[in-house]
C-alpha cells in the first residue's frame, strides 16, 4: 500500500480502538521506516498523530515529538529518517515530547 493510500484510509478511519491504530502504526513502521522524511512527516504521519489525538487514544501509539501541527520532528520511526530542524531556538530544534515543546 502506498502511504497516500494509508494516509487516505486513516483520514477515514474514525474508530476509537486502540488496536486498530496499533495496527495502523505497526504498517507505517514496517512499511514506511525508510520512506522520505519530509513526505511522512507532512502528510502520513502528520494525519496518523491528528488521528489519535483527536480520537483521545492511547498516547503510546503517537509518532513524536511533532510540532503543533501534529507534523513528526523525530529522529526515526524505526531507521532511516532524519531530524527534521526547522523550527530552532538559540539553533537548537524545538521538539514536542507529548507534553511539552522542548530543546536542549
Amino acid at each position: 500500500m502506498s502511504p497516500r493510500k494509508l494516509q487516505n484510509e486513516i483520514k477515514q478511519d474514525f474508530r476509537a480502538d486502540n488496536s486498530v491504530w496499533s495496527t495502523y502504526r505497526t504498517t507505517i513502521v514496517n512499511n514506511f521506516a525508510t520512506t522520505d522524511y519530509q513526505d511522512l512527516s507532512d502528510h502520513l504521519l502528520r494525519e496518523f498523530n491528528r488521528k489519535i489525538v483527536n480520537l483521545g487514544l492511547n498516547e503510546d501509539l503517537l509518532f513524536t515529538p511533532f510540532d503543533a501541527g501534529f507534523r513528526f520532528l523525530g529522529v526515526s520511526i524505526g531507521g532511516g529518517i532524519e531530524t527534521n530542524t526547522n523550527l530552532l531556538f538559540n539553533g537548537q530544534p524545538i521538539l514536542y515530547n507529548g507534553e511539552n515543546l522542548i530543546y536542549n
